[in-house]
């Protein structure tokens, strides 16, 4: 079992035990947060970085998937216990903020990678 520390770790020496299964759970969205997000606004692509993007776009938009298919989008939330629509406001939110980021020539960009296992238990 993984041991996760959060966020103030150094005020509170407790760790959030995760198993494996969540943890590969939480990866697989991880990784499609990200590769939506940081494909998200892109003005100059190659047509594999585009598939990338789109193939995330369509995983975590896309139609209603059956909550009892494996490793779809649902699925994985049904498992976290988490909400699929609130998961999906904050990375809209999060894509939304990068792309501005991405286009401003006034300050670097300073948006980090999604780290999910921080707010898992």
């Amino acid at each position: 079992m993984k041991k996760i520390a959060p966020k103030n770790s150094f005020q509170h020496q407790t760790f959030v035990k995760i198993t494996p299964e969540k943890a590969l759970l939480i990866e697989i969205l991880r990784r499609a947060i990200n590769d939506f997000v940081w494909h998200c606004g892109l003005k100059r692509s190659d047509a594999k970085t585009h598939e990338i993007q789109r193939s995330a776009r369509l995983w975590l938009f896309g139609p209603e998937s059956h909550p009892l298919t494996p490793f779809s989008f649902h699925w994985i939330c049904q498992h976290l216990d988490q909400c699929p629509r609130t998961i999906r406001k904050r990375v809209l939110c999060l894509a939304k903020t990068l792309k501005k980021e991405k286009h401003s020539l006034s300050k670097p960009l300073t948006c980090k990678r999604v780290d999910l296992h921080e707010h898992f238990k």
